[in-house]
């Protein structure tokens, strides 16, 4: 059994005039800011909003030094759960 718990707050911008009515996608800024730590740490994610699945996929393009091993790492985003692989 998985706990939930709230470990990062974020900032999520969709970019509806950089996808394509064929597509129906947008692009996607993430920036999560970790809760704990001084000071504040975070990391950022650009890729893809699909509107028909509400699905969203790319990479970590930017991380501060707790994170930094992340970059270029993809990530996938179904309902609530964000995943980093």
């Amino acid at each position: 059994m998985q706990r939930e718990q709230h470990v990062a707050n974020y900032s999520s911008v969709k970019r509806v005039s950089c996808g394509t009515h064929e597509q129906n996608t947008a692009m996607l800024w993430i920036t999560l800011f970790f809760l704990k730590g001084k000071p504040p740490e975070n990391m950022t994610l650009h890729g893809a909003h699909d509107f028909n699945s509400g699905g969203e996929i790319g990479s970590v393009s930017a991380a501060s030094s707790a994170f930094a091993s992340y970059i270029g790492k993809q990530f996938k985003r179904v309902v609530n759960t964000l995943t980093i692989v």
